[in-house]
């Protein structure tokens, strides 16, 4: 993990562009959500308002991507947005509009973000800026963080228009800041983590200049909900090996998970392979405990439950830690409770942990052996024989020495001691007349 990112040769000074596409030949795609995006540009256009899809859908639909939403950019004001798709009968809310943005609902029911071209002013808190200004295209852009997101597209000609070389940045694989980096890192300074997560969401390198903005810039005063959800985009991206190595070149791993740092470099190299092995289906909780695993469970509980995460997430993470992290431990116990492990809500998350975890070839029968029995209980649940309110019937008074009982006869059941009902309650009337003595 020590290869620093840098420009292609050349890159820069052949500006190509080549192999992106051209839409004023191709088309534009039709379907949601471009077909909502081309009825509010149309709206605006018609007014006299120049108008572009803006950010990362134009990026997204250059390199061939999935685009699940359209930012529109306009000349028109907050104010004129409003009263011009009031005027049509549409409805709009006001969700950003000290920001100019306002989100606009088309007749088909799509919401569609309309932001007003601005300026910004000073950035006070290293997040937002104190005011903006509504200003041109082209001023606009420039404010913006990385050139490959700041193109503009004309949804009526499929015309990209581009002010910062971001089409050629994107067509040559180069994650750069716009304009000065050190000044536009500073602004906001999530983008130290944007422009990383963008480097791995692409395989893209990072321009020199930009890596050492990024290398130079504190991701101090960033709150912490703001770092988790920056955290989350990463674990859930592609590229999360990439991510990792230049998170711990950048030297910013510390900020993002202190525990973590320490670490030696050859166990993050195997964590990063390990986060690589993820699936799109995995849960938020699965993710997490990946990313915990090379700790000890007390650090990796402390750092959790400091973290802005729902109580549901955290008691899961801890649970998938506590039970994956051992296949020894969870090898010895008996066969019963491996069968309630198997069992909980998580439990298929832990199958997915254990293979992702215990990836040593010495350990590949052990992790088989358990995987096959997980399957086993998948494919036929089990369902209870006897319950409390059995035992009670039997004339045993609720207290501790019933949950004994109940958890024996369990015990046995899950382990293939009874055949039906019958004999459960046979064998529930025989343990209660001998005092509860197993069988």
């Amino acid at each position: 993990m020590d290869q620093l990112p840098s420009d292609r040769p050349g890159q820069r000074e052949q500006q190509k562009t080549s192999g992106l596409p051209d839409f004023r030949t191709s088309g534009l795609p039709h379907g949601e959500p471009w077909d909502s995006g081309r009825a509010v540009a149309e709206v605006l256009l018609r007014a006299g308002h120049e108008t572009y899809a803006a950010g990362g859908c134009v990026r997204d639909l250059l390199l061939g991507r999935v685009v699940n939403d359209i930012d529109v950019a306009t000349i028109a004001h907050p104010e004129q947005v409003e009263a011009l798709f009031a005027a049509h009968g549409w409805h709009t809310i006001a969700v950003g509009k000290a920001f100019g943005v306002v989100i606009v609902v088309t007749p088909a029911g799509q919401n569609v973000e309309v932001a007003t071209f601005r300026t910004d002013g000073a950035y006070i808190d290293g997040r937002r800026p104190a005011s903006v200004i509504y200003s041109t295209a082209r001023e606009d852009v420039e404010r913006r963080d990385f050139t490959i997101n700041a193109l503009l597209l004309d949804l009526h000609s499929g015309e990209v228009i581009d002010h910062v070389g971001g089409r050629a940045d994107l067509a040559a694989g180069v994650v750069r800041a716009v304009g000065d980096a050190a000044s536009r890192l500073r602004e906001d300074r999530l983008r130290v983590l944007r422009g990383l997560r963008f480097c791995a969401r692409f395989a893209f390198t990072i321009e020199p200049t930009t890596w050492a903005a990024i290398v130079a810039t504190p991701l101090t005063g960033l709150s912490g909900e703001r770092l988790m959800q920056e955290l989350i985009k990463a674990l859930e991206g592609p590229g999360r090996a990439q991510w990792l190595e230049r998170l711990w070149q950048s030297g910013h791993l510390p900020g993002l998970c202190a525990p973590l740092a320490t670490v030696d470099v050859p166990a993050l190299a195997t964590l990063g392979r390990r986060l690589d092995g993820l699936l799109a289906e995995d849960p938020l909780a699965l993710r997490l405990a990946l990313w915990l695993s090379p700790l000890p469970l007390g650090p990796a509980k402390a750092w959790l439950t400091a973290q802005p995460l729902p109580t549901a997430v955290v008691r899961s993470v801890v649970w998938l830690l506590e039970q994956g992290r051992s296949l020894t431990d969870l090898s010895a116990q008996r066969l019963a409770n491996r069968r309630r492990i198997w069992r909980h809500a998580d439990g298929r998350w832990l199958g997915r942990l254990i293979p992702l975890l215990h990836d040593d070839p010495a350990q590949s029968e052990a992790v088989r052996t358990l995987m096959d029995e997980l399957a086993q209980d998948l494919a036929k649940p089990w369902t209870p024989l006897i319950r409390a309110d059995d035992l009670i019937a039997l004339g045993l008074l609720p207290g501790p020495r019933l949950g004994a009982l109940l958890r024996d006869i369990e015990d046995a059941d899950l382990e293939g001691g009874f055949h039906d009902r019958a004999v459960a309650l046979a064998d529930a009337r025989r343990r209660i007349a001998d005092g509860g003595k197993p069988g």
